[in-house]
């Protein structure tokens, strides 16, 4: 998935498309229990969606949900309620 994920970049896919391969690779990093990284990617793959689609778009908000829960698995409660508060409004 990594070399795919370049593979895209240098071919100019959409923005969104490489988000969605970011995702996929978050969650092999953590199936592979390299939890620090998985959280890196599902942290960028949300700003990126945050940038992309603005705040109240769905992709946005499941990027953001996603990205809590690589928290927990890191035992970062606070961050992960912080976030989760922030976005419990928008998803109204």
């Amino acid at each position: 998935q990594e070399a795919e994920l370049a593979m895209r970049r240098r071919a100019g896919a959409s923005a969104g498309r490489i988000l969605d391969v970011q995702a996929n690779l978050a969650v092999s990093y953590h199936n592979l229990g390299r939890l620090e990284e998985a959280s890196s990617m599902q942290r960028d793959v949300y700003s990126g969606q945050l940038k992309l689609n603005g705040e109240e778009n769905r992709g946005t908000l499941m990027a953001a949900n996603n990205y809590a829960i690589s928290l927990t698995h890191l035992k970062r409660y606070a961050e992960a309620k912080s976030l989760l508060h922030k976005m419990i409004p928008v998803a109204r």
